[in-house]
């Protein structure tokens, strides 16, 4: 039985320890569609960012996303909230040479997992379309 318990944590450790990941998406196909204003002609694109983490009793952060680079993971760092992700992708977008965010919507999710018996999963969601020259 202990075998067994220690096995259940080890492995529980493990996916927690690389479950925490951000991303970040750019959807550049939109059919040649285009946005016109006087005589400029703008580059339209879809941006989505994602990130997740685990949380002890859900407001202890342990593993989570990080916000810049994304694809990493960080620890004990609340990184899981609007205004991170929001940060994220306005700084993705300003890098890649936008002026312009229109239609920005967000989503946020707390889930017990009930067989870690502590921790939460949190995740976060930005989208917009973003307009660049």
């Amino acid at each position: 039985m202990k075998k067994f318990v220690l096995a259940a944590m080890i492995l529980t450790g493990a996916a927690i320890l690389f479950s925490g990941c951000s991303s970040l998406e750019v959807a550049k196909k939109l059919n040649n569609v285009s946005v016109t204003e006087g005589n400029q002609t703008y580059t339209a694109e879809h941006y989505t960012y994602s990130n997740y983490g685990f949380y002890f009793l859900n407001c202890v952060p342990v593993f989570s996303g990080t916000v810049i680079p994304d694809n990493a993971f960080a620890l004990f760092t609340d990184t899981v909230n609007t205004e991170s992700a929001v940060h994220a992708l306005t700084n993705s977008a300003r890098k890649a040479g936008a002026f312009k965010v229109l239609n920005m919507t967000t989503s946020t999710d707390s889930r017990y997992n009930f067989w870690t018996l502590f921790f939460w999963t949190r995740s976060v969601q930005v989208s917009a379309t973003v307009i660049s020259e």
